[in-house]
């Protein structure tokens, strides 16, 4: 049996739902028709996803914005490679907390303009490299301090190799569901 949905803008639905939220200790991720609020003492992130992914409030983004804070706290990396970068939204966390050398990496072109709007909205878009290829190629760039893919567990088993090489520290990985932990 099928469940028809009458036709809508999608991409204006999730403005009902999303509203913005602190996540650790010092981010903020606020979107775009919030941007007016009051900014408090956390670093700010002005989001509008759009049509891509990220929004920071699916439990795998959360996870590595928490893990991203935390590791800011006691060590910050040099450079960053966001895998699946969607909104953009981990590659500007990563350059608004100073991180001097940032890969926003997407295999989807649509996606990139939108990664590059919110790059631009919070000030960014000149300190964020954001380039279009697929994990599983060959990767030029890197080694890098810290990798973050926030991918399914079976893209994270077939290019697996890919992040080890690429990753020179600290490797976070999400979106895994809970029958893909094992291999994983």
């Amino acid at each position: 049996e099928y469940l028809c949905l009458e036709s809508q803008a999608w991409e204006m639905v999730y403005r009902e739902n999303f509203h913005r939220h602190p996540v650790g200790t010092q981010l903020e991720i606020c979107p775009v028709w919030e941007a007016d609020a009051p900014e408090g003492t956390r670093t700010r992130i002005l989001i509008d996803p759009g049509l891509s992914f990220g929004t920071g409030e699916h439990f795998t983004t959360t996870f590595c914005l928490e893990m991203i804070d935390q590791i800011w706290l006691t060590s910050p990396p040099a450079s960053f490679l966001d895998v699946g970068t969607g909104s953009g939204l981990l590659s500007i966390v990563a350059s608004k907390l100073g991180c001097p050398r940032v890969v926003a990496m997407e295999v989807d072109a649509d996606v990139l303009p939108y990664t590059r709007r919110n790059a631009a909205l919070n000030g960014v878009e000149d300190r964020v490299n954001m380039i279009c290829q697929d994990i599983r190629d060959e990767m030029t760039a890197g080694p890098f301090d810290m990798v973050c893919a926030n991918l399914y567990g079976g893209l994270i088993l077939e290019c697996a190799e890919s992040l080890l090489r690429t990753s020179a520290g600290r490797l976070i990985l999400s979106g895994i569901r809970t029958d893909e932990s094992g291999p994983v």
